[in-house]
């Protein structure tokens, strides 16, 4: 690279870094940061099965809470999921991916999305939990699970979920 291109790259990386030790002169909306209100106690488990809008399934508490076999509210939008790792887990320490990542591999807002990501590259990803060589936030989640998994569970998922359209 140039003289000039790092240059021109130093400048825009000052830029951005001053304007991000800046604080918001104004209040967060509420909805984009909810708090749990203090004394909030969440509905007992009565065992009773649970309804979904445009869902014809039910599925009580605890099957909504199974890590390891995951409630599937809408098994018609997608197609059949492979069994483990995705769809069911494989205790004690092999989670369903599809519990944090949903069955269509968009993920809940803290997982991130996995859909539509290259097979080779999830491959790669969970090869590297496994081994220790990726680090980051999720390492701890993910590196158990993946220490468990098969190569041939490894290329399944990331099969299933790099087929999903994000």
């Amino acid at each position: 690279m140039s003289g000039a291109g790092r240059l021109i790259i130093t400048a825009l990386a000052a830029c951005l870094l001053a304007g991000v030790s800046h604080a918001a002169n104004f209040d967060p909306p509420q909805w984009a940061y909810p708090s749990t209100p203090q004394g909030f106690q969440p509905d007992p488990d009565d065992g009773k099965p649970k309804h979904l809008a445009g869902s014809t399934r039910t599925h009580t508490y605890k099957q909504i809470e199974d890590s390891f076999a995951p409630a599937d509210w809408f098994p018609m939008e997608h197609p059949r999921m492979p069994l483990v790792p995705v769809a069911q887990g494989r205790r004690p320490d092999v989670r369903a991916c599809s519990w944090c990542h949903l069955p269509n591999g968009l993920g809940h807002p803290q997982s991130g999305s996995l859909a539509g990501l290259s097979a080779d590259y999830m491959t790669q990803q969970l090869a590297d939990f496994k081994s220790g060589a990726r680090s980051g936030p999720t390492t701890e989640l993910m590196k158990p699970i993946a220490g468990q998994l098969t190569l041939q569970e490894m290329i399944d998922v990331a099969a299933y979920l790099g087929s999903k359209m994000p």
